[in-house]
């Protein structure tokens, strides 16, 4: 889809990639209301190991990594519903598919547009989502002050 984006752009179709844009996000952001009551149960069902690793280790991002591990299959499955009712209802599609279509028709064109919406939206969001998070426990580890609640600051503190 990127390589779909540079070359629509190149051609002028900049408001039309731009709009599509705008309404991929949309529908990713349907899908991440999903992802706190999954995000919780993780953590409630965390092993006294697990955590003790977490808290223990060097990696910046193992809370991040332990919560992809464990949450990946769950997110999928309630992102892909949300997705799908997003997508339709901005009728992303609609956007998509005059894209792809112009896109196909370029002379040179290697290999042509056919990316799954509902997958392309969905392994976007949860990589959005993770990198979010690796960020946050990134600034937690490291910044004191993003320490923000008691909690935290007993888990994190020196």
């Amino acid at each position: 889809m990127q390589e779909v984006e540079k070359k629509l752009r190149q051609m002028g179709l900049s408001g039309q990639v731009d709009r599509f844009e705008v309404q991929l996000n949309r529908a990713a952001e349907a899908a991440s209301a999903k992802a706190f009551p999954i995000f919780k149960d993780a953590i409630l069902n965390m092993s006294f190991s697990d955590a003790w690793g977490i808290l223990n280790n060097e990696n910046p991002h193992a809370a991040t990594d332990y919560l992809k591990k464990t949450t990946s299959d769950d997110l999928e499955a309630a992102f892909r519903p949300e997705i799908k009712k997003a997508i339709d209802q901005v009728e992303l599609t609609k956007y998509w598919n005059p894209l792809a279509q112009t896109y196909n028709n370029l002379p040179f064109i290697n290999q042509p547009a056919t990316a799954d919406l509902e997958q392309y939206v969905l392994d976007q969001s949860l990589k959005g989502l993770f990198s979010t998070l690796a960020k946050e426990e990134e600034d937690i580890r490291k910044n004191p002050e993003a320490r923000i609640t008691e909690l935290l600051e007993k888990v994190f503190g020196n």
